[in-house]
């Protein structure tokens, strides 16, 4: 239990670290600044009609590739410098050992994502704001936008699925791209490890930016990498079948996603376990 306990207390320690470091807010700042700019019509459409949409945008902003590769590279620069070795880091291997050091480090990569993600969909609602109405329902701005070509002609960019909208109640879809954003984040985060532990940071941030933009360029991909592009993945669009869609199904995503992260987990903890420390970062 003790042994349990010391991962944890790393996890929080460095959980600290990261609500301090003003480098969390200003990636959330920078992308609400891309989603004004983006949405901005949006916005006038729901101030020319006097609309209140309820609180479901973050659900559809990643049918844009743009949004998904934006709001990804923020995990990157929050977790390019892993597996986060400093002064007090170097002091936490000796009291803890190098297995539940790097186990703390992959909660706190966690636990971190939910955070980011936590504040991505606050960014969401105050974008709304102040024409939301708070229900648990589509609502007829999105049932407008999906049905009807009003956002077209206001030049709105983003697609609201019909589709998705008739299968899926709000919360369950927007618990599900929490979940994907969430499983992404991690990811990463294991590559940027994984990557700058072997093979240098340069060579780590570089994997990650190219695993970020797959989902630019899927159509021309053979059928194979269509199982390992998971970052396109949050499109909430893949959720439904789709004859054309050469890719993993609902579930297949998970288990992929799942044994990605174990794999690359095994390899961070066998590189900190069987590899010398690196020189302290200042």
């Amino acid at each position: 239990m003790n042994r349990v306990s010391h991962i944890f207390r790393i996890a929080y320690f460095q959980m600290g670290k990261l609500t301090r470091n003003p480098r969390l807010y200003m990636i959330v700042i920078c992308n609400f600044i891309f989603l004004t700019t983006l949405m901005s019509p949006l916005r006038n459409f729901l101030r020319m009609y006097q609309l209140k949409a309820t609180p479901f945008l973050f659900c559809f902003l990643f049918t844009h590739a743009s949004v998904i590769f934006c709001f990804l590279v923020g995990i990157i620069l929050l977790f390019s410098n892993a597996p986060f070795f400093d002064h007090s880091q170097m002091f936490l291997v000796i009291r803890t050992g190098k297995t539940r050091w790097a186990l703390g480090q992959m909660i706190y990569m966690l636990l971190g994502s939910i955070l980011y993600f936590l504040l991505l969909y606050g960014m969401s609602i105050l974008f709304l704001l102040p024409y939301i109405s708070f229900r648990n329902e589509w609502g007829s701005v999105w049932n407008t936008l999906a049905r009807t070509d009003l956002g077209v002609q206001f030049g709105v960019s983003l697609t609201v699925p019909a589709n998705v909208l008739n299968h899926f109640e709000p919360v369950e879809l927007l618990s599900w791209i929490f979940l994907m954003g969430i499983l992404n984040a991690m990811l990463l985060g294991l590559l940027l490890f994984f990557c700058n532990l072997f093979l240098g940071r340069m060579a780590g941030i570089t994997a990650a930016v190219l695993f970020l933009l797959t989902p630019f360029r899927l159509s021309f991909m053979p059928d194979f990498l269509h199982y390992l592009a998971a970052p396109a993945w949050m499109d909430p669009t893949y959720l439904l079948y789709n004859p054309t869609w050469r890719g993993p199904d609902a579930r297949q995503q998970i288990l992929i996603l799942c044994g990605m992260l174990l794999l690359l987990a095994m390899g961070c903890i066998w590189g900190i376990r069987h590899k010398d420390l690196p020189e302290v970062e200042e």
